[in-house]
């Protein structure tokens, strides 16, 4: 019978740290389907290895992904999960706009 790894591999933060650089950071993420947002200003929300991620379907029919974080003052740009935008999307703080 095979051991498992011992018990701070699991539990130790730079375990996790490594992991995340290792795997994380280095492969395509799935966050769903293309068909799921299919108009112009439709957007999801996700996390990836703890970041705030938001993928937008341009007026020109592609999909984009940002850092859901204002650059100015790294405030959260969009809270809700899926939704549709009306045009731009605006920083609650200051109201930078992107």
């Amino acid at each position: 019978m095979e051991r498992t790894l011992y018990r701070h591999f699991y539990l130790a933060d730079h375990v996790f740290e490594a992991e995340r650089e290792r795997i994380f950071y280095r492969e395509w993420f799935c966050g769903g389907r293309e068909a799921d947002l299919p108009t112009p200003g439709d957007f999801a929300v996700f996390d990836v290895a703890g970041e705030s991620v938001v993928v937008v379907r341009t007026q020109g029919g592609a999909l984009v992904g940002h850092y859901n974080v204002c650059r100015h003052r790294g405030a959260r740009l969009i809270t809700d999960c899926r939704g549709a935008l009306a045009g731009t999307i605006r920083c609650p703080y200051h109201s930078w706009t992107y």
